[in-house]
């Protein structure tokens, strides 16, 4: 399921590329503040992180794979 979420946001026009990194950073962000703070691990933002980090890939490969 976290895969065909991936390839939907990655070939998603409606959704530009810094659009995916801000969602990444701001995954991480959720992740590193938890840690920082001795809070528990926020699963969710782990999951959802791994899920824009794939679709950033797929992205960045279908542009790279359009270029001559």
């Amino acid at each position: 399921m976290s895969r065909d979420t991936a390839r939907k946001i990655a070939f998603d026009d409606r959704i530009s590329t810094s659009q995916i990194e801000v969602a990444c950073a701001y995954m991480m962000e959720k992740i590193t503040s938890a840690r920082a703070d001795n809070e528990p691990f926020p699963f969710l933002a782990y999951r959802n992180f791994r899920i824009f980090e794939a679709a950033l890939v797929l992205r960045l490969q279908a542009t790279s794979a359009s270029k001559p």
